[in-house]
């Protein structure tokens, strides 16, 4: 969501197709590149020119503001709702029939492709890295979306083994991390991500998250009021033996009994009228002191403004609304810090402490945004534990090379550029507080004089290096994914190790702060192979009646649209299109078979029959452009650049005066098209279809009617049962959705009216599905599901009897709740993203929510949680076979995940033996898996199958079965980790 714009791979065919776009690395240019991997130099043609922004913000790339999905409200449910999980291997055998959901990766990326090969393996967003400081080889890795995972073999050749730890837990959505510094197998987690999901409570395990205490909730009132402290999110945690600090998007929360119960705590303020704070950091100084960094927030639980981009309100902001640093010396007395270096106009701000033995003289140093997120104001130092502060920007010695056709992007200190919101890291050299890294928006720099007067800073990575990009005077800078958001650096085993956390994962480097390594010389190494943390929007299935139900892909927040293609590895997944990868669709018909797929405000395609649209080939094994993944025309009348589209997108950032192409580009495959080519998509205000022109190329027809100016469309989709019926989710509560009956042809789109609950109506509509069969005096294109992912318009849920998925049989005139009549089996009153009828049976319907898959066999009077082994994770989109033989579902923080519901073996892959689950191979997994052998999934007396036991197959698919090659591998690893 929020990447520069990017769709890696693609092939320019202008030369070649008239009409058809290039999607580039960034949008500075229209130039036509060639292949990386071909000789010769760009042609020199004029380079495009573009409209300036008013803040002058031009040369930046891309376009990072918040979307819909920062400013969803994501209500999270107890942990009466846990499932019973099952925790999984790193790489997965094809599955085989089960009741159990499978996890088909991404593990792995044989390739990558991002404009450049990437020789690198990328995974889902971190928000915290720790090491265990007895033992370099475990570390933990908190996810944005995913729950926290640990590897026992960090430094392993071979590369770590990674084990998801929180499977069973409520909220995947982690803000922050911590070990305990004076008992290291006591590990907090905070759950609510800044970004991505919210959350409101602590968990605590003593035995390196073997085991997880009872959340704990935050909560509490504001000092001299009587306005409570809602959290949405929990950005650091800080403990050492009974007192934890929690840093929270509200406030500071301490408790003093080791986490057991926490108290809001009211840090002082200056200036008058302000009553509450948006905590980034709190660190130790070392002695019993403490550092916090945030945001005087205007009023109780208002969001600071970095995370919408948008100003203070001066009417109920007079002040201001700028970032503030207390210390305290003890844990108990705080004071303000208000000298800070051109304290006006400063936002966001993360700070990073170096060595604490003399806390009179702790090094601290703070990365500092503008108020509104989208500029680096610059680094400021303190010498003496942040009393005193001075300015320690300094100055960049070696920028990119500004080529006319490429890179712009890592020129100055400004290493935040518009995503400074969004993009933070900053942490120091526990050795040497001379030694900081600090990490932005594309680009990482290091300074190895930090505490210097002005401080060079160097750059040491780069996003996107590759011919003409990321390269300095001196050399192409190494590859960390883009976005920066953690940065660890410890001392183990006496070794310096720092550690990077990015929209692509984690990577680390030993070399980083020697200062004979030069900038460019610097190793980072990525440890991402195993980790299925990545965000998925959508998902992309083949389907056994087209004969092509291997093929899976789908668009990941900022890791592009990933292909799974090679059937001897199902859960490596190439990149073959880079950026924020959104949208995508399969459309097959005796016309041939279309792949579609997107990257924001971006339309593109591919024709499987004529090119591997797994990945991208050079052009010198296949040099014909047309045949490659190519971009789409905008469908927006009259066609835009795509500069031109970047642009009205930037302007159009928060409100709409005419047509735009949207962030999020959606598809819908019309399968009742048997001949043809048809594919919906939307802009911000009209549905088109796509038209196959006399080439390879696609245009676009208008499908809709709708006024300019409208609250405008987020989702289109299309029966997979009634030729000429399609639908279409609004973005406004009075019509959420839109519905013909007339196919292609251009026409007034009925709206639904708003679904109420008493008097309030709900907000966020999201997905809507038609039946496959209709009952008797029932009408086509009359009767549709609608979910929604909002509250009430008073920002309230419905009750529970009521929740968030309706039906109409008229159209939308009257609604009906689909919640469940049996209290004991209702649908949670949570976000669902996706609704499916079955399409065998009318009165079978998927509902992917925030927590999983329920399914209704019933028609909506009961629900149950789908399946065994899916974490409590959101699933944003789901795929089911038109026979039934699958269902595939897009996850946002774990991946893609298969069910096959009609099997009846539990069985999905082989398991870890880890039978009680506390990540160690010990005498009570030996005795479960004797008891258990021979036993099979048929069994329904005790013992009972445990998959988890069933560590070893013959053959492919494996047998189901635990057996003595089982005990054997067992007993091989006795007394390690799984």
């Amino acid at each position: 969501m929020r990447t520069r714009l990017v769709l890696a791979g693609l092939v320019s065919a202008a030369a070649v197709v008239v009409g058809v776009q290039v999607l580039r690395p960034h949008a500075s240019t229209a130039n036509d590149q060639p292949s990386p991997k071909t000789k010769g130099a760009p042609p020199k043609v004029a380079k495009a020119k573009r409209p300036k922004l008013e803040d002058d913000r031009s040369h930046l790339p891309g376009i990072h503001r918040a979307g819909p999905r920062e400013l969803e409200t994501r209500n999270r449910i107890g942990a009466e709702e846990s499932a019973k999980l099952q925790r999984r291997l790193v790489d997965h055998k094809p599955s085989v029939p089960s009741t159990t959901w499978v996890s088909l990766g991404p593990t792995d990326a044989p390739e990558e492709f991002n404009y450049f090969p990437i020789a690198s393996v990328d995974s889902g967003r971190p928000s915290t890295i720790v090491v265990d400081p007895r033992n370099a080889d475990v570390v933990y890795l908190a996810t944005s979306g995913g729950g926290l995972w640990k590897t026992f073999d960090f430094q392993a050749p071979a590369g770590p083994t990674w084990v998801p730890t929180t499977d069973t837990q409520p909220n995947l959505a982690i803000g922050a991390l911590a070990l305990d510094a004076a008992h290291p197998d006591t590990v907090y987690i905070g759950n609510g991500d800044f970004v991505d999901g919210s959350g409101n409570t602590i968990l605590k395990s003593t035995d390196g998250g073997g085991t997880w205490s009872a959340p704990v909730v935050l909560d509490g009132t504001y000092p001299g009021s009587q306005i409570a402290a809602k959290v949405r999110s929990i950005r650091q945690i800080t403990a050492d033996d009974t007192s934890v600090w929690v840093a929270t998007d509200v406030g500071l929360f301490h408790s003093t009994d080791s986490g057991a119960t926490f108290a809001l705590f009211d840090l002082p303020e200056t200036g008058g009228g302000v009553v509450a704070e948006a905590l980034w950091n709190i660190l130790p100084l070392g002695g019993g002191g403490f550092i916090a960094s945030g945001i005087t927030a205007c009023a109780p639980g208002a969001p600071p403004p970095f995370l919408f981009g948008s100003d203070p309100d001066p009417q109920n902001c007079p002040l201001g609304n700028n970032s503030t640093i207390w210390r305290t010396d003890d844990g108990t007395t705080w004071s303000q810090v208000t000298t800070l270096p051109a304290g006006a106009g400063t936002g966001r701000t993360t700070i990073a402490v170096g060595p604490t033995a003399v806390p009179a003289n702790t090094v601290v140093y703070a990365f500092v945004g503008d108020t509104n997120g989208f500029s680096t104001k610059g680094f400021w130092r303190s010498k003496d534990g942040g009393k005193t502060w001075a300015d320690a920007t300094g100055s960049l010695a070696n920028p990119t090379l500004v080529d006319p056709n490429m890179d712009d992007t890592c020129i100055d200190i400004n290493v935040g550029h518009d995503q400074t919101w969004y993009n933070q890291a900053i942490v120091v050299d526990p050795t040497n507080a001379d030694h900081v890294l600090v990490g932005g928006n594309l680009c990482g720099m290091r300074a190895l004089d930090a505490t210097s007067g002005s401080p060079t800073w160097q750059l040491v990575s780069h996003w996107l290096p590759g011919n003409g990009y990321g390269e300095t005077a001196a050399g192409r800078l190494p590859y960390v994914h883009a976005d920066w958001h953690a940065a660890t650096s410890v001392f183990v085993n006496g070794k310096v190790r720092t550690f990077a956390g990015t929209d692509g994962g984690i990577f680390s480097s030993t070399n980083l702060f020697d200062p004979n390594t030069t900038p460019e010389s610097v190793v980072w190494k990525h440890h991402n192979r195993g980790l299925a943390t990545h965000l998925f929007y959508t998902v992309v299935s083949g389907d056994p009646a087209t004969g092509n139900a291997f093929t899976v892909y789908g668009g990941l927040q900022d890791n592009g649209t990933r292909f799974r293609n090679d059937p001897a590895h199902p859960s490596g997944f190439n990149q073959a299109i880079g950026g924020d990868g959104i949208g995508g669709a399969i459309h097959a018909s005796s016309g041939g078979t279309t792949y579609w797929g997107s990257v924001e405000f971006q339309w593109a395609f591919c024709k499987p029959a004529l090119h591997d649209c797994s990945t991208e080939e050079p052009e010198a094994v296949d040099p014909d452009p047309r045949v490659h993944w190519v971009g789409a025309p905008s469908p927006i009348v009259p066609a835009m650049t795509i500069e031109q589209v970047t642009e009205r997108a930037n302007e159009r950032a928060t409100e709409r005066h005419d047509e735009s192409a949207p962030f999020l580009v959606h598809y819908s495959d019309v399968p009742t098209d048997s001949s043809g080519q048809s594919v919906l998509t939307h802009t911000d205000e009209q549905v088109y279809v796509a038209v196959p022109d006399a080439g390879v190329n696609f245009t676009w027809k208008q499908l809709t009617n709708f006024a300019p100016g409208g609250a405008g469309l987020n989702n289109v989709v299309a029966s997979r049962f009634t030729p000429g019926l399609y639908g279409a989710v609004g973005a406004s509560a009075s019509e959420p959705f839109y519905v013909t009956t007339q196919g292609n042809t251009k026409t007034d789109w009925a709206p639904a009216q708003a679904v109420r609950v008493g008097t309030h109506v709900m907000v966020g509509p999201a997905s809507l599905d038609f039946p496959p069969t209709l009952a008797s005096g029932q009408v086509a294109g009359k009767v549709f599901v609608g979910s929604f992912v909002g509250t009430l318009e008073t920002g309230d849920p419905p009750a529970d009897d009521k929740g968030r998925l309706w039906r109409t049989t008229d159209g939308g005139q009257n609604w009906t709740s689909l919640a469940g009549t049996d209290p004991a089996h209702r649908l949670p009153n949570v976000p669902i993203y996706v609704v499916k009828y079955d399409p065998v049976t009318a009165t079978t319907i998927y509902a992917g929510t925030d927590i999983g898959v329920y399914l209704t066999t019933d028609d909506g009077a009961t629900w149950n949680r789908m399946g065994d082994n899916l974490p409590m994770v959101p699933v944003r989109d789901m795929y089911v076979a038109s026979n039934q033989e699958f269902i595939r579902i897009a996850t946002y923080g774990r991946g893609v995940w298969e069910i096959n519901p009609s099997a009846g073996a539990n069985h999905g892959s082989p398991g870890n033996g880890d039978y009680d689950r506390n990540l160690k191979l010990d005498w009570i997994d030996v005795a479960a898996m004797s008891s258990r052998l021979g036993v099979t999934p048929a069994t329904t007396t005790a013992p009972l199958y445990s998959w988890i036991m069933d560590i070893t197959e013959v053959g492919d698919p494996p047998v189901a079965s635990i057996d003595t090659s089982d005990l054997t591998a067992l007993l091989a690893k006795f007394g390690d980790h799984p």
